[in-house]
């Protein structure tokens, strides 16, 4: 695979993943109270993913690393993550929101740091790590006014389908993340090695990376 071509595959999934953050952060809680929930409930159900996520994302680091199926794990996390938004769209009453919504929400930020560990393979092998990451800096920004227009003119309701909507385009997108031959086979021909082989510069990058993800998802909109 040639180096162009791996950091188009990258980008477009940093691109796609942001654009479930940009949309997710400042709409969801919008949803929720259009579905009922209270303001303590509403906090709940946004800051549990992040206490969650302590124990989950290391243990999902742990099994991609061990079996080196980043990509693949990531494919499965996406599915998790598109099921149970859709779930989340059609459930009334505060446990099924939190259960539906803290899994949808766990499993989206739970790939942020795979595929951290697929860029820096390409860091490896001489690309860019800005040029990959910037594309979801600028999806997220995007989302986030373009989502802002869907909800003034269709109302809260809209929330949780573009939510919907950027988990499915994620879903798509990690069919063509690096280490997936044509035939859907995924093939070890790139090195995704895991976190312990990066120089400490790039562990930084990761971690910094991983706490923002982490952090956004206690935020509330103004």
């Amino acid at each position: 695979m040639g180096n162009a071509n791996y950091a188009i595959r990258v980008s477009a999934f940093f691109a796609a993943l942001f654009l479930i953050y940009g949309v997710h952060l400042p709409y969801l809680p919008v949803w929720l109270e259009w579905r009922g929930l209270g303001p303590t409930q509403i906090g709940i159900v946004t800051a549990l993913p992040f206490f969650v996520r302590l124990v989950a994302t290391p243990a999902v680091a742990f099994y991609a690393d061990r079996h080196d199926k980043h990509a693949r794990t990531i494919l499965g996390l996406m599915w998790v993550s598109l099921v149970a938004a859709l779930v989340l769209a059609g459930v009334e009453g505060f446990w099924p929101i939190l259960l539906a919504a803290v899994v949808m929400a766990v499993s989206f930020t739970t790939v942020m740091p795979l595929t951290e560990t697929i860029a820096i393979g390409g860091v490896r092998r001489g690309m860019d790590y800005g040029r990959m990451r910037l594309w979801g800096s600028l999806t997220f920004i995007v989302a986030s006014f373009v989502g802002g227009a869907a909800v003034d003119w269709a109302g809260p309701a809209a929330g949780i389908w573009l939510i919907v909507a950027g988990c499915a385009v994620t879903v798509l997108t990690a069919y063509v993340l690096p280490g997936q031959s044509k035939s859907g086979a995924f093939s070890e021909e790139v090195d995704t090695g895991s976190s312990q082989n990066m120089r400490p510069n790039q562990k930084a990058g990761v971690f910094s990376e991983e706490v923002d993800t982490g952090s956004s998802q206690k935020m509330r909109p103004n």
